[in-house]
């Protein structure tokens, strides 16, 4: 633009060579200020411009990232909000859970508690019944040897009662004969019972007896002794009752309690049955009688 503007500059000064010259060199040279002027406002017009554009590609592209990323954590947040309700869901099933294992807890510590008592229970009975076991044995195994010396006196007293018996018949005809070898020590003391009585009508004769006086009581031994100790550790109700008077066909082996086919229990026995037990009750009584 400037050298079209020296073109014309040496045009008009080539062909003015008069007394306009100078001014049409003035009109010249604001024409070119006035042409400067207009391309300095066009080069600031077409800065701006050029400027508002880019802002605009700038705000542009900067509105596409920031509507990217606001998409993002949108999305960010919507999986966040489902993880958040999953968690809350599990964590709830997890405490329930955990308040149903605390109470099993609670169940099986009250239970382990009550094991632990009747543990403690059965431990403390076993040991007495140890103890009671203990006694009953020695007690068993004193009156065991108490008869053995009780069999072997009577059966030399059952020698001794033959021998007399048969020296006493010793020329007469033999009215009473020695009877078979007893098995047990309660025929054993039948059969002296009746060497005794055979003896008595040989020497006395067939007198009339008189009336049997009150029975004397026997002092126990230490075995019997013992023997009522364990009974009454056993059973204490039952041994402060008021004892029978004793069965003069006790003695007889039929009748011997200890050849019973039966076992006989005590009355609070775990193994006593209660069916023919007869409870004394008042007439206003009324209900299930429960035995304990």
């Amino acid at each position: 633009m400037c050298a079209q503007v020296n073109r014309e500059l040496k045009k008009l000064l080539v062909a003015s060579v008069g007394d306009d010259l100078q001014y049409h060199f003035e009109r010249v040279v604001r024409e070119k200020n006035q042409l400067l002027l207009e391309l300095e406002a066009l080069s600031r017009s077409l800065s701006q411009t050029v400027n508002r554009e880019l802002k605009k590609l700038l705000v542009a592209s900067v509105g596409d990232d920031l509507q990217y990323h606001f998409e993002r954590v949108v999305r960010e947040k919507n999986q966040l909000l489902l993880e958040l309700e999953a968690l809350s869901r599990s964590l709830s099933q997890t405490a329930e859970q955990l308040e149903r294992t605390s109470i099993q807890c609670d169940v099986w510590r009250s239970k382990f508690l009550a094991s632990r008592v009747m543990s403690q229970e059965v431990s403390n009975a076993r040991a007495a019944l140890q103890r009671q076991t203990r006694d009953a044995q020695c007690a068993i195994q004193d009156l065991l040897r108490e008869r053995d010396a009780l069999s072997t006196d009577m059966m030399l007293t059952h020698r001794c009662l033959e021998q007399l018996l048969v020296s006493l018949q010793w020329g007469r005809p033999q009215t009473d004969h020695p009877s078979a070898q007893p098995l047990s020590t309660a025929e054993l003391a039948t059969a002296n019972h009746k060497l005794a009585d055979a003896i008595s009508s040989q020497l006395l004769g067939n007198e009339k007896k008189s009336p049997r006086s009150e029975r004397a009581e026997l002092c126990t031994t230490p075995a019997e002794r013992m023997a009522e100790k364990v009974l009454r550790s056993l059973d204490p109700i039952s041994c402060l009752e008021k004892k029978p008077d004793p069965d003069p066909s006790a003695s007889d082996p039929l009748h011997s309690p200890f050849l019973a086919g039966k076992k006989s229990t005590g009355r609070f026995h775990p193994y006593t049955r209660y069916e023919n037990i007869t409870f004394s009750c008042c007439e206003r009584c009324s209900g299930e009688i429960i035995v304990l």
